[in-house]
């Protein structure tokens, strides 16, 4: 996902790395439903928190020893424009409080960079986990 930062606010457009595909719509723009601040989990804030406890060891589990690259964001997209935009994901884990999906979306050296999508329900938390590729779930 790139940023473009314009004075009427952000415009985010997204880019499949494996196919390339390009889309900048009001459907694909990322829903700042929590207040900004410098924190990388700020988003999680605007969850209930019975639910934001359900999703933080979700997502230990699923950054295991990889690094957080950017901010979680809260995304109002439907699962299938995901699948849509990137494919069938690599990682589906389904047994667990909530669905979570992975896509490998880079590869460089010995690291390679996944989105990961936890459906809440109404809302999608995403975030990216970039990683060595020999180790983990992703």
């Amino acid at each position: 996902m790139r940023t473009l930062w314009m004075c009427g606010g952000t415009q985010r457009r997204h880019q499949c790395l494996a196919c390339g595909h390009r889309h900048a719509s009001e459907r694909s723009l990322v829903v700042a439903l929590a207040p900004t601040g410098t924190d990388k989990f700020h988003a999680l804030h605007a969850l209930p928190e019975g639910e934001r406890d359900l999703v933080e060891p979700l997502m230990v589990l699923m950054i295991g020893a990889g690094t957080l690259v950017g901010a979680v964001e809260l995304s109002l997209r439907p699962l299938h424009d995901l699948v849509d935009e990137h494919g069938p994901p690599a990682v589906s884990l389904r047994g667990l409080t909530f669905p979570v999906f992975s896509w490998l979306t880079d590869q460089a050296g010995g690291y390679a960079m996944h989105l990961v999508a936890i459906d809440q329900g109404d809302v999608r938390v995403c975030f990216r986990v970039r990683r060595r590729r020999e180790y983990g779930l992703l």
